[in-house]
């Protein structure tokens, strides 16, 4: 508390006044810090996209915004603490992950009520997104073996969406549409 009332110009005291406790401090930090990352994450699961483009979208930011300097230095942070201080790795999971899970399992939720997904736990589909995005580039990234790079985390995403959408298509809405296109039906008769 006194490093940050020092580096803001306050006093600890004012800073107590507006945080009862340092892991309040943290999940407004932690908060301030993802809200415009989960706002962009939002932003790229528009409903009246085709499923791979949004989820395609969705993951290639999600790769950048994991791999970015300060991100990073989050990670890292929870990594070497949270066995110490677990109350700050479940202030991080609640504003980060869990939040980013909830995001993406209501997204697939809303295509697998459109049939556009075959029906299956929306949560358990959103949790394999993420975990497939946290390989990769991220984890070298992570690890300090490699920097962020825009056509690594295209790639990345690409075969994310490749095998997200081999899991969980709609094979029977896709076949029904391929022969449509074949042989159109005529609602007249």
């Amino acid at each position: 508390m006194s490093a940050i009332s020092t580096a803001m110009g306050g006093s600890k005291g004012t800073l107590w006044s507006y945080f009862s406790s340092k892991e309040k401090l943290f999940a407004a930090c932690v908060e301030g810090a993802i809200k415009s990352f989960r706002d962009d994450l939002a932003a790229t699961l528009d409903a009246s996209l085709d499923v791979r483009k949004a989820v395609g979208t969705f993951a290639a930011r999600y790769i950048e915004g994991l791999c970015q300097r300060d991100a990073i230095a989050l990670q890292r942070l929870i990594t070497s603490e949270g066995a110490q201080f677990p109350e700050l790795s479940a202030i991080f999971y609640r504003q980060g992950p869990h939040e980013t899970l909830s995001l993406l399992g209501s997204y697939i939720f809303g295509q697998m009520e459109k049939g556009t997904l075959r029906r299956d736990d929306p949560n358990v589909a959103a949790a394999m997104i993420v975990s497939l995005c946290l390989g990769g580039l991220r984890q070298r990234v992570l690890w300090g073996m490699d920097r962020y790079s825009a056509i690594q985390a295209k790639r990345d995403a690409t075969a994310v969406v490749d095998l997200f959408w081999r899991c969980y298509r709609n094979v029977e809405a896709s076949e029904r549409r391929r022969f449509s296109e074949v042989l159109p039906v005529d609602n007249n008769s």
